[in-house]
């Protein structure tokens, strides 16, 4: 599961990777939720194709690179 260095969220993450379609949305294309054990639970797709969007679900630790709860890039997985 991924943890923000800076505030601690475990929960909400963005990728800074996918540009989001509307600029109300935030900066992030494609947004994650964990549960307390590490397994995605829900996401919201803001922009990404079918194909980066099945990529993104598959390996999210290679994409979820933003704190949704500080705005912090300085996210870390096990």
């Amino acid at each position: 599961m991924p943890r923000c260095l800076n505030c601690g969220n475990t929960i909400v993450f963005g990728s800074t990777k996918v540009p989001t379609t509307l600029a109300w949305q935030g900066s992030s294309g494609f947004v994650a939720s964990f549960d307390s054990q590490g397994n995605l639970v829900n996401w919201e797709n803001r922009g990404a194709d079918q194909e980066v969007l099945q990529y993104l679900t598959e390996r999210p630790n290679l994409h979820l690179d933003s704190c949704l709860n500080c705005g912090s890039g300085n996210v870390v997985w096990p």
